[in-house]
């Protein structure tokens, strides 16, 4: 019975997954964006992860600037984000840590997730964000996912305008995310609504 409902919540989560791209796809989702400050959803998300990191034995470190960050996005988008960038760091890190950083530069955000794990070979770096891709064959698809989840994570940085770059080598993998950033104040009371 044990085994039936794995199989049965991985078929869900793929199934999820595919509506969600097929959905993106057809432009069927909009993402709606409104003022958040990314640095208490970050925290949030990572503090969630922390007993998966702890698990396998790795350090979950996010670094975050010191004041607000506020930026026009789906939150629930970015946390989603956030869980798949983390998530492909566990698969792939054996012994290490994981680093969260967000950079504000005023002009522009910058999310990285930086990992001492593996890395991705170079004949699979052109591949990583296509879906159905699993660049280690070795892995069972029990460890290793459906290879979706980077196909929406490069989805959801795309619905808020920005970009997703990866640079690996072993014992290192980065993936960093360039997103514009909006001029602005913090929302007002009505916006938060």
């Amino acid at each position: 019975l044990k085994r039936i409902l794995g199989q049965t919540e991985r078929a869900t989560a793929l199934v999820e997954d595919l509506l969600t791209l097929a959905r993106a796809e057809s432009m069927n989702v909009d993402l709606i964006l409104k003022p958040v400050e990314l640095r208490s959803v970050l925290a949030g998300t990572c503090k969630s992860l922390l007993p998966l990191a702890h698990a396998k034995g790795l350090e979950l470190h996010l670094t975050l600037p010191p004041d607000p960050v506020w930026f026009l996005a789906n939150a629930g988008a970015f946390q989603r984000l956030l869980a798949i960038l983390v998530d492909n760091a566990l698969k792939n890190t054996d012994e290490g840590q994981i680093e969260v950083r967000l950079i504000d530069s005023g002009a522009s955000l910058s999310l990285e997730v930086e990992d001492t794990g593996r890395g991705i070979s170079p004949e699979d770096m052109p591949h990583v964000f296509e879906r159905f891709y699993r660049g280690d064959k070795s892995r069972s698809s029990v460890k290793g996912g459906a290879g979706l989840g980077l196909a929406i994570a490069m989805w959801i940085v795309q619905s808020h305008s920005g970009e997703i770059n990866v640079e690996s080598n072993p014992g290192r993998t980065k993936f960093a995310i360039h997103l514009p950033r909006i001029a602005g104040q913090p929302p007002t009371a009505s916006e938060l609504v």
